[in-house]
């Protein structure tokens, strides 16, 4: 997978307009970040996407958690550790 189409994937779970289902968007989101490739884009989707995910999914707490969780599987360094947790407010 290119990072392109990752986000490609992303971006269509979460625009509403190609017929996946929210019940079926954080199952993209994590099947995106299991390649790794993702490392490079799924934090950097997150934050850049975060009102959409929000907006489509702000009453389904479950679903932003495991959106979330799929996003930050990746992480590894200190500073990206650091920009969730004052986007965030950990």
């Amino acid at each position: 997978m290119r990072a392109n189409n990752g986000c490609r994937q992303l971006q269509s779970a979460i625009d509403g307009t190609t017929g996946i289902r929210m019940s079926d968007v954080a199952a993209v989101f994590s099947e995106v970040s299991r390649n790794p490739i993702a490392e490079e884009f799924m934090l950097d989707f997150l934050i850049e996407n975060w009102e959409a995910i929000n907006a489509r999914f702000g009453n389904e707490f479950s679903e932003i958690q495991s959106i979330i969780k799929a996003c930050l599987r990746m992480m590894r360094s200190e500073g990206q550790i650091m920009l969730v947790s004052v986007i965030f407010e950990f």
